[in-house]
């Protein structure tokens, strides 16, 4: 009578050779087992082939209850059959990689999109990890173009303030009356009502008190270079307003304050001597609310 094999088997040993002679049931030539299969069987001491068949079907049954996956050969990855099992597609076109719709100021790229998909599918990476690596990676970009963007406005913000400052330096107290005189010359350059509102705040800036320095430059020495018809006229010609006394009192003090109208004025033979004497006049009349 045989002993019924251990369960759990044991780890392996020699066995005793069967009495009297007899060949092992699995050295056995009808069986036609491999010296591999005929080693496994001695090293777990099955008595029979009946015994070694149940002993693979439990290890089997075993192995499926508990979702065991063939570890994978770091020589052969790309054969592993474990891959669907982390959520990795046979068909790229079943891999969907996807933008995250919690991700703020990102413009997905759909060329880029479609690479990075193709990418981890061939390198078999499962499918919430590539989402995750995409997002993730796409979240980073994002907030590096708005830190970007920030340090841009604020260098922006700090040089239109250093610029500005420097004007108020080189204008000083012919700043507000300079400012003025910008303004109006941007009135009187004939564009829309709505375009010249928008520039006339662009000039003036978010606190009224000077915008772009460049703007204020260009417009300030045009309102000294153009002749006074252009600018505002006499009436309300060509849909301009008509200049008020106050605003005649801040040009003509404004113009008084600048070397460059005080010299060509002092300087008969200037060809723009007399263009600007005339200007003057008129800006007195009309500061003196006298417009004909």
């Amino acid at each position: 009578m045989t002993d019924e094999p251990n369960n759990p088997p044991p780890t392996g040993g020699e066995t005793s050779p069967p009495a009297g002679g007899d060949v092992a049931w699995y050295a056995k030539p009808e069986l036609g087992l491999s010296d591999e299969a005929a080693l496994f069987a001695k090293g777990h001491n099955f008595t029979d082939l009946n015994a070694a068949l149940k002993y693979g079907a439990e290890a089997e049954a075993m192995a499926r209850s508990r979702n065991v996956i063939e570890k994978p050969d770091p020589a052969n990855l790309s054969g592993w059959k474990g891959w669907s099992e982390l959520g990795w597609t046979e068909k790229v076109e079943d891999y969907k990689v996807e933008p995250s719709k919690e991700l703020k100021n990102f413009n997905a790229d759909p060329t880029l999109l479609d690479g990075f998909k193709k990418l981890a599918h061939e390198h078999r990476v499962p499918l919430s990890a590539a989402n995750g690596i995409y997002n993730g990676v796409a979240q980073m970009m994002s907030q590096r173009i708005a830190d970007a963007e920030a340090q841009a406005r604020t260098e922006q913000e700090a040089a239109a303030k250093a610029a500005s400052e420097a004007l108020r330096s080189e204008w000083g107290s012919s700043y507000d009356t300079n400012l003025e005189l910008a303004k109006r010359a941007a009135r009187g350059v004939g564009l829309s009502e709505a375009a010249s509102t928008a520039l006339e705040k662009a000039l003036a800036g978010p606190d009224g008190k000077g915008g772009s320095v460049e703007l204020l430059k260009l417009f300030h020495g045009l309102g000294k270079r153009m002749g006074e018809a252009p600018l505002v006229g006499d009436g309300a010609e060509g849909g301009r307003s008509a200049m008020t006394p106050g605003e005649a009192r801040l040009e003509r003090l404004a113009l008084e304050k600048d070397p460059e109208f005080i010299k060509v004025l002092n300087n008969p033979r200037d060809p723009l001597h007399a263009d600007y004497t005339a200007k003057r006049q008129r800006l007195i009349k009309l500061e003196a609310g006298n417009a004909g």
